[in-house]
């Protein structure tokens, strides 16, 4: 059982970093975060921490072995268990009042809206060679006003993009034609992320 004011003191060590009103801010703020592997897994434990509550988490794939060196989620307990439980799972350890949207077929054509509805900013944490469900949700962000934000793992750094709705788009910044073949593609999109 949590105490009566356990967001506060859960978090009171993030005021410093942030003001209460931030806190509050972060408080009410949902997340949208496409693919729970390397990056997104972090980005759901990173956010739950600073106290963010509202997460729509999205992925089709199922917990292995070969997800242990790198997935925050990942644990023995959890193989064969589909991400989306278990980082919503995880999310809720960490503050039981957070709400989460489960998006276990990950998302599509058909879910695409519901997954960016009512969330304040999006997270990139799609596999790399998943092009054209990455582009579609740069796009589809982009209609919707959102910013879209990716910290794509380069060797042992990181590229951080952050796609501002009224800026550069996704296929501006990579130079995305549809005539492209899909290897073309992803060559230029590997070239987009290193810098």
């Amino acid at each position: 059982m949590t105490p009566e004011n356990y967001y506060e003191e859960a978090f009171s060590r993030n005021i410093g970093l942030f003001t209460k009103e931030e806190q509050e801010k972060l408080r009410g703020t949902t997340i949208a975060i496409a693919g729970l592997g390397g990056g997104g897994s972090t980005y759901a434990s990173t956010f739950a921490r600073l106290g963010v509550e509202g997460f729509h988490i999205a992925d089709l794939d199922v917990f292995n072995v070969v997800n242990m060196n790198r997935q925050m989620a990942a644990n023995v307990n959890v193989l064969g268990r589909k991400k989306t439980e278990v980082v919503d799972e995880m999310i809720r350890s960490i503050n039981p009042d957070a709400h989460n949207t489960l998006f276990s077929d990950g998302i599509n054509e058909e879910n695409i809206d519901m997954f960016l509805e009512g969330v304040d900013i999006v997270l990139d944490g799609i596999d790399f060679f998943t092009f054209d469900v990455r582009r579609m949700l740069y796009n589809k962000a982009r209609e919707k006003g959102l910013f879209v934000i990716s910290a794509a793992p380069v060797g042992y750094g990181s590229s951080v993009l952050i796609f501002d709705p009224k800026g550069m788009s996704f296929d501006e910044y990579f130079d995305i034609q549809d005539t492209l073949t899909p290897t073309e593609k992803l060559i230029r999109f590997g070239l987009g992320v290193t810098p």
